[in-house]
Order: structure tokens, then C-alpha cells, then sequence
């Protein structure tokens, strides 16, 4: 019993425990307005439309696998689908809870302060347009946890590098990558992570562990190509997905080049559903065009499109990143009934983290001059500067100029290494110009000090 006893008080001795109780209390605050599960436009396509059976080698057109199997597994056991939505968002509570240790982790070997540690965390912990995915039945709260695990592994592999590493991580890219066919942009950065890791390093044990990296990554590089080989038989297209056919043919449509394209019966369909009443008409073209045309007509239509439309494309992906720049990084998705739960919750977001999409140019910007400095002039890659700035800038870029909406949704990924770059890239600047021989951030240089 005295054990016992000793074990729980020192449970409260460790910051993370204080973090965790914080973020649990927050977080039923928030939850208190809503109902037990919130569903979103996406949700029937990860859930009940779900057509897939990997077992069979069927694939479904839409959506990767590893959500819908989690609905599937939790539905087998609830009795009900109402049951199933209750539990599948408890579930990713506590998934979030889990990615909070390991955000903390990370925190510890990155920055040396234990006052940094516990803000940085608890910011991480307390941010609503983070844990409110919780309650969203959608991949969002799956992603969120992923990438932050995929970053305690990386950072553990720079700290400290280890054969396990590199194996884990690759196998988590694939999980990524199936849960999220968006995260594809992550293999480019690791390919270029371990090719340069290679190059640079010159022990022989670490060298064979980079070895271990590639050969891991091309293992699942290969699998996904046998998805994709797959999907081209059933589907027709050499993809993961059809979601990225989908916002090409809309964003055609969008920026107003869908009448320069070489195929008259398309734009002709095109323009007929856009002239009419109906809801959503933007989308309602796209399906339209996906449904009654073949694939090679299709592409050879959107090429033609670009092609004689290039600079109206360049001029409406432009207006596109200064008008996005305006809007508020953080936001959950208006999918609440009540307007004013919506604006409150919206407007507590604002002000716990009023960073704009603007705001993460401009540090994207810093990021990479200081990059660029530190090499030239140090003759050194920041590795970690280096990962945030691949995580972020891959996953902006691929929203903003890939995807027609739902901007900040898709960047929720990008916010917790947000929230590491801010307070790293500023130490490490302040190092580099102003402070040298510092030990205030974990494994850099320390002030030598000659004993005689």
C-alpha cells in the first residue's frame, strides 16, 4: 500500500502529468457545447460508403484504407452506428492525450529549459483546433497524432542515432501515407533526409544505419506502388486515390481556364450545371465531368486547360496565396448546428493562436535563410530546422496549390511543428548572431570551460 502510495504522489512530481490534467479540463470545457461526435462532409466516405476490402485486393476509389478499418473494427463491436461514432471519438481523445506525451517528449530533447518544455507543451495541449478534431469523426485527430510521432522519431534518430529508427519511421511513413494520401510528400523529404544523411556522415555504424533508412523506405515505396498498380486496374489511374482528380478538375473550373480546354461536350456539360439553381455547383460540374467521360479524355481535357490557360492558372494560384495569407491558421471546421457555439469556439481559437497563414510564410521565409546561413557559414545542416521546415512548407504547398478548399483543415497537420519552429528558430538565430557558445537549446554547442 505505501508502494502504492509512493508511486501516485510521484506520478504528480512530473510536469507532464500537470500538462495532461490542464489539457483534460480544457478540453471538456470545449466539449460541454457540442454533442459526443460531430460529423463532417467526409465522414460517409471513411464510414458507411466505404467499398474496400484489402483482404480481397479491393480498393475503394476515394478513400486509404486505415480510418475506414478502425470505423469497421469499432462498429463490429458497438451494436449501433450512433454507438460507434461515440466510441470512435473517445477513442481519439485518447489518442490525443497519447500524441501530448509524445509532443512532451520531443519538447525535452530539443529544448534544455523545463519552463520551455511545459509551455510549449501546454500550449500544444490546450489548442482547440487541435484536440476538437477529437470529436470529428474524420482522419483529421489520426493525423495530427501521426505526424507528431513521426517527429519524436526523427528527432530521436538525430539525438541519438539508432538501427530501430530508421525501420520505424519508414513503416510509419506507409500507415501515413494510408491513412492520409496526402502525406505522400513526406517520402521526397526522407529520400533527400537519408541521401544527404549518407553523404555527410563519415562513421561507419552510423552509415549502416542510414543504409538501414533507405533500404526500409524503397520497401514501402514499393508497396505503395503495388496500391497504385492496383488501383490502375480496377480505377483505371495510377493513384492513391481519385481525391486529387477531384480538386484538379475543380480548380479548373475555379480559376476559369475550364473554357480553354480542347474537348467542346466538357465545357458545354460544365457550363450548363454552373448556369443552373442548383446547390454547390462547382462540384456538382466536377462529378459530372468524373462520371460521364473517360480518363484519357479527362486528362487530355485538364492538360489542354492549363496548357492554353497557363498564365490565368499562374495569376489565380497568385491571388490565391495572398487572399488564403489573410485567414486565421487555426479554425475548426463550421460543421456545428449552432452559430453562435461556432463563433465562440472559433473566436477563443483566434485569440489563444492568432497566427495567420501570412505569419507562416514569412516564417517558412526565416527558416530557410537561416538554413542557408548555417550552411554557408557554419558548413552544417540544421537537421531539425530542416524537418519542420520540409513538414510545413510540404504540407502548405500542397494545399494551397492542390487543394480547392478546406484550407485550414489540411494544414492542422503543420500547427504542433508550428509550435516547436517558433520558439527553436528563434533561440537558434539568437545563437547564431548574438549569442555564441550557448547550451540553451539540447545539443548544441556548450561554453567550454579549461581547467588548469
Amino acid at each position: 500500500m505505501n508502494r502504492l502510495l509512493y508511486n501516485f504522489r510521484k506520478i504528480f512530481k512530473y510536469p507532464l502529468t500537470y500538462i495532461i490534467l490542464i489539457s483534460i479540463i480544457i478540453q471538456n470545457i470545449f466539449y460541454s457545447f457540442f454533442p459526443a461526435f460531430l460529423k463532417g462532409s467526409d465522414t460517409n466516405s471513411y464510414t458507411t460508403l466505404f467499398r474496400g476490402n484489402i483482404l480481397k485486393g479491393i480498393l475503394d476509389e476515394g478513400r486509404t484504407p486505415i480510418y475506414p478499418y478502425f470505423f469497421k473494427i469499432v462498429n463490429y463491436f458497438s451494436g449501433s452506428l450512433d454507438n460507434t461514432f461515440t466510441i470512435m471519438a473517445f477513442i481519439q481523445k485518447i489518442l490525443f492525450l497519447i500524441s501530448i506525451i509524445f509532443f512532451y517528449l520531443t519538447v525535452k530533447k530539443l529544448f534544455k529549459s523545463k519552463y520551455l518544455q511545459f509551455i510549449i507543451s501546454l500550449i500544444y495541449a490546450i489548442c482547440p483546433f487541435l484536440f476538437m478534431w477529437n470529436i470529428f469523426i474524420l482522419t483529421e485527430c489520426f493525423s495530427i497524432f501521426q505526424i507528431v510521432l513521426l517527429f519524436y522519431l526523427t528527432i530521436s534518430y538525430i539525438k541519438n542515432p539508432n538501427s530501430k529508427y530508421p525501420i520505424f519511421i519508414n513503416i510509419h511513413l506507409f500507415i501515413m501515407v494510408m491513412t492520409r494520401p496526402a502525406s505522400i510528400y513526406l517520402y521526397g523529404a526522407y529520400l533527400v533526409f537519408w541521401i544527404l544523411k549518407l553523404l555527410t556522415e563519415k562513421s561507419k555504424v552510423f552509415i549502416k544505419y542510414i543504409k538501414y533508412g533507405l533500404i526500409s523506405l524503397f520497401v514501402t515505396i514499393i508497396f505503395i506502388f503495388a496500391y497504385m498498380y492496383q488501383f490502375k486496374n480496377q480505377f483505371g489511374m495510377f493513384s492513391i486515390s481519385r481525391i486529387s482528380d477531384i480538386n484538379n478538375i475543380v480548380m479548373v473550373i475555379n480559376s476559369g481556364i475550364y473554357t480553354k480546354g480542347n474537348n467542346k461536350e466538357i465545357i458545354k456539360d460544365i457550363d450548363s450545371v454552373l448556369k443552373s439553381d442548383i446547390e454547390v455547383p462547382i462540384w456538382i460540374a466536377a462529378d459530372h465531368v468524373r462520371y460521364n467521360y473517360s480518363i484519357t479524355e479527362k486528362k487530355e481535357y485538364l492538360d489542354s486547360c492549363k496548357k492554353n490557360g497557363f498564365k490565368q492558372y499562374i495569376y489565380y494560384l497568385g491571388d490565391k496565396v495572398l487572399n488564403v495569407g489573410s485567414y486565421n491558421i487555426g479554425r475548426v471546421d463550421s460543421f456545428v448546428y449552432d452559430l453562435k457555439v461556432d463563433y465562440i469556439v472559433n473566436y477563443l481559437c483566434w485569440n489563444i493562436f492568432p497566427i495567420t497563414f501570412s505569419d507562416i510564410y514569412y516564417l517558412l521565409a526565416i527558416s530557410f535563410i537561416y538554413l542557408l546561413i548555417k550552411l554557408i557559414k557554419k558548413k552544417e545542416i540544421d537537421w531539425v530546422v530542416a524537418a519542420l521546415f520540409c513538414f510545413i512548407f510540404g504540407n502548405f504547398f500542397l494545399t494551397i496549390f492542390f487543394a480547392p478548399f478546406d484550407w485550414q483543415r489540411l494544414v492542422v497537420t503543420s500547427i504542433p511543428m508550428v509550435i516547436i519552429l517558433i520558439p527553436y528558430l528563434f533561440i537558434e538565430l539568437y545563437n547564431l548572431f548574438y549569442k555564441k557558445n550557448t547550451n540553451t537549446v539540447k545539443g548544441r554547442t556548450k561554453k567550454r570551460i579549461i581547467r588548469r
